[in-house]
């Protein structure tokens, strides 16, 4: 029954097989150190997708290119809100018998007591990884501005469940009791990105501050993956007659290339589709985005910064499948095979192919404040330079890689000599709660390599952890 159940709430993941970055990801090394702070203070090539006026930020002139070489890029990010990895092998990872086999362990009523407190209120499993193949920007000039280019890959997952399943996995459907899974969310999704940006500095027209840098990004998305689940309202309660009453509501939606070779279990046609993966497959949907940014130096001390990004979306119209059902039905006799497959099937629900259906890429509103500390100080007073910034990001919309909790960072970077930036920070709130980041770079005027782990914690904790995050990478300066 619990494999059914979990297989019900991962429908579309699990039946099926037989995703700018919003609020809650991760896309750079510097910002990562500093508590997934960037608004006002990330530059350059790092500043596509989160701020495209700070593109202009940093040293005129030049040119900024970061690739795969020769230290990739990104940014992997891992973990639920209650379960540590120790406590994961401990439950699900199985035990070693006599004969050497790993076999499931025997829980005990204190185990099952803990594990139900771990779950109570619920859960979530969330993932993303990003890599940038291919970031360019070039700062021409302070009359004509900055262009930028990117080409990004991003994949994303959430899976949100309700503390039901561990409920029914250990009690069973006892008489009386009810199991609601309403609630339950599910978005995956691969996607990948083509950005234009373009940045100048309109002091001149807008009189008042040091610099005003404004700009605009256009991304061309493609998508090559989605698992999505629009609402899902199912319960299941058992009579005192041990009759199993059921309501279910459900609706998602799911599109892969056609590369994937993913066969849909409603389509008796296609059960023999290949898998031809290659790492450009043909997209199964496509879009557009945009991003808007404005930075404005007060000061040679304060710059304050406003961004909107990931405005747009997805139009998936290859391999497109909709699950839906809406029922409310009795079944007696649960112990019989055909009824329990009758009951999943219809809470489930059917599936069937659509035209296309339409996604939102992960959108947020940003602001941000820095203070350069160091000029507050007499020249030579004070140990190299030292940049604290301030962040609120709010996202517009909940998918895999964003969140409308609302987030609260700040950051801080160090540099007792060109050379050697040290970063740290603290964020608040979004899906991952508290977390305290730590991160190091190595400038080495043409080439810069840089380091972090957003939730610095869970080096710390090793298997006690609850997120793994990591992001490095490095880039060119000319």
């Amino acid at each position: 029954m619990l494999r059914k159940i979990i297989l019900m709430l991962g429908l579309i993941s699990a039946t099926i097989y037989s995703q700018g970055f919003g609020t809650s990801s991760i896309s750079d090394p510097v910002s990562a150190g500093m508590g997934n702070t960037y608004t006002s203070n990330v530059s350059g090539t790092y500043a596509i997708g989160k701020n495209p006026a700070n593109i202009l930020l940093g040293r005129r002139g030049a040119i900024e290119i970061a690739t795969v070489l020769p230290l990739p890029n990104m940014t992997v990010m891992a973990g639920t809100d209650f379960l540590s990895l120790n406590e994961f092998k401990y439950f699900f990872g199985g035990v070693t018998n006599e004969q050497g086999e790993t076999v499931s362990r025997h829980l005990t009523e204190d185990d099952k007591t803990r594990l139900k407190n771990l779950f109570d209120g619920g859960g979530f499993f969330s993932g993303s990884a990003s890599v940038s193949l291919l970031n360019v920007v070039f700062k021409i000039s302070r009359e004509v501005g900055a262009f930028g280019f990117s080409i990004n890959e991003n994949v994303g997952a959430f899976f949100d469940f309700p503390e039901s399943i561990v409920d029914l996995a250990l009690d069973g459907n006892t008489i009386g009791s009810v199991y609601d899974f309403s609630g339950s969310r599910l978005d995956m999704v691969w996607m990948r990105d083509y950005t234009l940006t373009y940045a100048r500095d309109f002091r001149d027209v807008f009189r008042g501050f040091r610099n005003l840098y404004i700009g605009a990004s256009m991304k061309f998305v493609q998508g090559f993956a989605m698992a999505h689940t629009d609402h899902i309202s199912t319960l299941f309660e058992t009579g005192s007659n041990s009759e199993i009453i059921t309501r279910g509501n459900l609706l998602g939606y799911a599109s892969f290339s056609k590369d994937l070779g993913v066969n849909y279990d409603f389509d008796t046609t296609n059960t023999n589709q290949a898998n031809d993966f290659t790492p450009f497959p043909s997209p199964a949907g496509s879009g557009v985005g945009f991003d808007f940014g404005v930075t404005a130096k007060v000061n040679d001390k304060l710059t304050l910064a406003f961004a909107l990004t990931g405005l747009g979306s997805i139009k998936w119209n290859n391999n497109v499948a909709e699950y839906s059902s809406d029922v409310a039905l009795v079944f007696d006799d649960i112990s019989d095979e055909a009824t329990r497959d009758s009951l999943f099937d219809q809470v489930t629900g059917d599936g069937r192919y659509i035209s296309s259906v339409e996604t939102e890429l992960p959108s947020a509103i940003r602001f941000g404040a820095s203070l350069n500390v160091e000029r507050f100080f007499e020249k030579g007073n004070f140990p190299g330079t030292l940049l604290v910034a301030l962040d609120y990001n709010q996202g517009l919309n909940n998918t895999s890689m964003s969140s409308k909790k609302a987030r609260v960072s700040i950051g801080a970077e160090w540099m007792p000599n060109e050379m050697f930036p040290i970063r740290t920070g603290f964020s608040f709130g979004g899906i991952y709660g508290f977390a305290w980041s730590f991160g190091l770079g190595l400038n080495l005027g043409l080439l810069e390599f840089n380091i972090s782990a957003f939730n610095f914690t869970s080096l710390l904790q090793a298997n006690d952890a609850e997120k793994i995050t990591l992001s490095l990478g490095s880039r060119w300066r000319f």
